[in-house]
């Protein structure tokens, strides 16, 4: 009985709450040291209003990055169920800042394709894919910073740390570089404030970063990305031009 009592003592020890400066791997760090050896991660991704008879997004990204964090080639899923619980799938890989997709498009239905042909060439040129819903970009080192400076609470498990704490997006918005590319200037971030918990494992690197906010009408949106299978230098490929139409040759249902 006393070995038990002992050891529930020293399991909930570990688990307390440390101040936010107690000594532990440093997440930047780690992930400056993953960048300069290690090019590609696998990243799922979960977007929920739990107060609405919606699941929400879920995506998974095979991601390409550059020493700084900066994703250069995407290959990205995405499930969605929308009001009517109608699933919508698609995919699509991005190289060269040329997006290549198939499935079902958000806003403009499901595509329409000429004989023989499985994806669509997009016309504009967009950015390589990090998820979908998440606005903090934690494959930056500068925003995983700046969003470890907010930090209120630190705990420690066995082979995990969990870091908590409260942001303004517009902290975030200064040092993002996807953020500023991604969203216009004229928005008012410093009124978006997001709750954020974030865990590493025992070397510092992160592995699942959750946050939520409220948006207009007082529903929470919470986004739950996860970071695994880091790998050496990956390959993501443009589909076999045969099997591509340009958008200006698709119609939409």
């Amino acid at each position: 009985m006393k070995r038990f009592v002992v050891t529930v003592t020293v399991v909930l020890l570990a688990m307390t709450a440390l101040p936010a400066s107690a000594e532990a791997a440093d997440p930047v760090s780690a992930l400056k040291a993953q960048l300069s050896k290690y090019r590609g991660v696998t990243i799922v991704e979960r977007g929920t209003k739990p107060t609405k008879k919606i699941v929400g997004i879920r995506a998974k990204v095979l991601v390409k990055l550059d020493r700084s964090g900066r994703p250069v080639a995407s290959d990205r899923t995405l499930m969605t169920l929308g009001y009517e619980d109608i699933p919508q799938h698609h995919r699509d890989i991005i190289v060269d800042g040329r997006m290549y997709y198939w499935g079902r498009i958000f806003n403009d239905g499901s595509p329409v394709l000429p004989e023989g042909k499985q994806w669509v060439l997009r016309n504009d040129k967009v950015q390589p894919a990090v998820g979908f819903l998440q606005m903090v970009n934690v494959l930056e080192p500068a925003t995983l910073g700046a969003l470890l400076k907010s930090t209120t609470t630190v705990r420690r498990g066995k082979g995990e740390t969990l870091y908590s704490g409260a942001v303004s997006l517009g902290e975030i918005y200064k040092v993002s570089s996807s953020l500023r590319a991604d969203y216009p200037k004229g928005f008012d971030y410093k009124t978006v404030v997001l709750n954020w918990r974030l865990s590493t494992d025992s070397k510092g690197l992160v592995r699942r970063l959750v946050t939520s906010e409220k948006n207009s009408d007082s529903t929470d949106l919470i986004f739950d990305t996860r970071f695994s299978d880091w790998r050496p230098e990956v390959t993501i490929q443009a589909p076999p031009a045969n099997e591509v139409a340009n958008e200006r040759e698709v119609g939409y249902e």
